[in-house]
């Protein structure tokens, strides 16, 4: 935490305006092991763009570079949320298909 400039308040994280992060997706089997992320899958996310501009994103959208508004009015700073999701698994020579789940 103390590399994001961020601090944990009651359990939540803090964000600081202007300041750089790197959301990245992370993808598990049933049991709770990790899986390798590779070229052929193809993740999709929301962003509330009230509070977050998107800077770039790497070519699977696993890895999203992020900077926190500084013009967002704190008053009215209310809880966001963002979702990722495994969109489609690409298959070589093949269109891509959708993948179902979004459960990540």
């Amino acid at each position: 935490m103390k590399q994001l400039g961020a601090k944990l308040h009651s359990g939540k994280w803090v964000l600081v305006l202007d300041k750089i992060y790197v959301l990245q997706a992370g993808l598990y089997d049933s049991e709770g092991h990790q899986i390798t992320l590779t070229e052929n899958l193809v993740f999709e996310s929301e962003i509330d763009k009230t509070y977050f501009e998107v800077l770039s994103q790497n070519s699977i959208g696993s890895e999203i570079l992020v900077r926190v508004r500084k013009d967002i009015n704190l008053e009215k700073a209310a809880k966001t949320v963002v979702k990722t999701y495994l969109d489609k698994i690409k298959e070589k020579y093949k269109d891509s298909k959708p993948y179902a789940g979004r459960k990540i």
